[in-house]
Protein backbone atom coordinates (compact mmCIF):
# COMPACT_ATOMS: atom_id res chain seq x y z
CA UNK A 1 0.00 0.00 0.00
CA UNK A 2 2.88 2.46 0.96
CA UNK A 3 4.29 2.06 -2.68
CA UNK A 4 0.71 2.86 -4.41
CA UNK A 5 0.09 6.25 -1.82
CA UNK A 6 3.81 7.16 -3.05
CA UNK A 7 2.99 6.92 -6.66
CA UNK A 8 0.00 8.37 -7.08
CA UNK A 9 1.42 11.05 -4.32
CA UNK A 10 4.23 11.55 -7.14
CA UNK A 11 1.33 11.86 -9.74
CA UNK A 12 0.07 14.79 -7.44
CA UNK A 13 2.63 16.45 -7.48
CA UNK A 14 3.44 16.14 -11.26
CA UNK A 15 0.17 16.94 -11.82
CA UNK A 16 0.12 20.17 -9.49
CA UNK A 17 3.85 21.34 -11.62
CA UNK A 18 1.94 20.74 -14.65
CA UNK A 19 -1.27 22.80 -14.28
CA UNK A 20 1.33 25.60 -13.21
CA UNK A 21 3.08 25.99 -15.58
CA UNK A 22 0.19 25.52 -18.23
CA UNK A 23 -1.20 28.91 -16.14
CA UNK A 24 1.95 30.67 -16.71
CA UNK A 25 2.23 29.46 -20.32
CA UNK A 26 -1.73 30.73 -21.27
CA UNK A 27 -2.02 34.30 -21.62
CA UNK A 28 -5.61 34.29 -22.76
CA UNK A 29 -6.65 33.19 -19.20
CA UNK A 30 -8.98 35.74 -17.36
CA UNK A 31 -7.22 36.33 -13.60
CA UNK A 32 -9.88 34.64 -12.15
CA UNK A 33 -9.39 31.38 -14.29
CA UNK A 34 -5.20 31.87 -13.63
CA UNK A 35 -5.48 32.20 -9.79
CA UNK A 36 -7.53 29.28 -9.52
CA UNK A 37 -5.76 26.88 -11.86
CA UNK A 38 -2.56 28.45 -9.72
CA UNK A 39 -3.66 27.66 -6.15
CA UNK A 40 -5.30 24.53 -7.82
CA UNK A 41 -1.77 23.26 -8.53
CA UNK A 42 -0.09 24.30 -5.48
CA UNK A 43 -2.36 22.70 -3.51
CA UNK A 44 -1.92 18.99 -5.38
CA UNK A 45 1.89 19.89 -5.11
CA UNK A 46 1.32 20.09 -1.22
CA UNK A 47 -1.05 17.20 -0.63
CA UNK A 48 1.79 15.06 -3.10
CA UNK A 49 4.62 16.19 -0.69
CA UNK A 50 2.04 15.51 2.12
CA UNK A 51 1.24 11.67 0.88
CA UNK A 52 5.09 10.79 0.50
CA UNK A 53 5.86 11.48 4.36
CA UNK A 54 2.51 9.83 4.81
CA UNK A 55 3.51 6.36 2.55
CA UNK A 56 6.53 6.36 5.26
CA UNK A 57 4.41 5.69 8.26
CA UNK A 58 1.50 4.48 6.99
CA UNK A 59 0.28 3.11 10.60
CA UNK A 60 0.52 6.12 11.86
CA UNK A 61 -0.33 8.36 9.42
CA UNK A 62 -3.05 6.51 7.68
CA UNK A 63 -5.93 8.53 8.75
CA UNK A 64 -4.64 11.17 6.72
CA UNK A 65 -4.35 9.21 3.24
CA UNK A 66 -8.03 7.99 4.47
CA UNK A 67 -9.16 11.64 4.38
CA UNK A 68 -7.38 12.12 0.79
CA UNK A 69 -9.37 9.38 -0.77
CA UNK A 70 -12.29 11.06 0.77
CA UNK A 71 -11.64 13.75 -1.14
CA UNK A 72 -10.23 12.81 -4.40
CA UNK A 73 -14.12 10.94 -4.21
CA UNK A 74 -15.28 14.49 -3.67
CA UNK A 75 -13.46 15.86 -6.13
CA UNK A 76 -13.65 12.91 -8.88
CA UNK A 77 -17.54 13.24 -8.41
CA UNK A 78 -17.95 16.48 -8.45
CA UNK A 79 -15.41 16.79 -12.14
CA UNK A 80 -17.02 14.17 -13.46
CA UNK A 81 -20.80 15.47 -13.25
CA UNK A 82 -19.54 18.66 -15.21
CA UNK A 83 -17.49 16.67 -17.83
CA UNK A 84 -20.73 14.65 -18.36
CA UNK A 85 -22.77 18.24 -18.81
CA UNK A 86 -19.67 19.66 -21.33
CA UNK A 87 -21.37 19.97 -24.20
CA UNK A 88 -18.22 20.98 -26.46
CA UNK A 89 -16.57 17.74 -25.44
CA UNK A 90 -13.36 19.70 -24.42
CA UNK A 91 -13.46 18.39 -20.93
CA UNK A 92 -11.54 15.17 -20.81
CA UNK A 93 -13.26 11.76 -18.24
CA UNK A 94 -10.05 10.39 -17.58
CA UNK A 95 -8.91 12.93 -15.37
CA UNK A 96 -11.68 12.58 -12.44
CA UNK A 97 -11.96 8.38 -13.71
CA UNK A 98 -8.73 8.52 -12.18
CA UNK A 99 -9.68 10.13 -9.00
CA UNK A 100 -12.41 8.24 -8.31
CA UNK A 101 -10.02 4.98 -8.80
CA UNK A 102 -7.71 5.85 -6.37
CA UNK A 103 -9.66 7.25 -3.76
CA UNK A 104 -11.97 4.06 -3.67
CA UNK A 105 -8.18 2.17 -3.73
CA UNK A 106 -7.81 4.72 0.06
CA UNK A 107 -11.31 4.23 1.06
CA UNK A 108 -11.67 0.47 0.89
CA UNK A 109 -7.46 -1.16 0.56
CA UNK A 110 -6.68 1.09 3.52
CA UNK A 111 -8.89 -0.26 5.97
CA UNK A 112 -7.39 -3.54 5.17
CA UNK A 113 -4.16 -3.22 4.65
CA UNK A 114 -3.42 -1.44 8.11
CA UNK A 115 -6.19 -3.69 9.28
CA UNK A 116 -8.20 -1.27 11.09
CA UNK A 117 -12.07 0.00 10.50
CA UNK A 118 -12.46 2.71 7.85
CA UNK A 119 -14.50 4.90 10.74
CA UNK A 120 -10.99 4.35 13.28
CA UNK A 121 -9.32 6.16 10.31
CA UNK A 122 -11.28 8.63 9.54
CA UNK A 123 -11.39 9.66 13.40
CA UNK A 124 -8.20 9.01 13.33
CA UNK A 125 -8.18 6.64 16.17
CA UNK A 126 -5.39 3.69 16.72
CA UNK A 127 -7.50 0.77 17.66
Amino acid sequence: MSLFVMLTALYSIYAGARSNISVCRASDLAPAQAMMGSVFGCMAVFIGVLLILCARDLQNRGSIVMWEGVLRLVAGSIMMYFTTRDTSGTMSRSRPLFDLIVGLVYVVALPIALERSPLYLLLDRLR
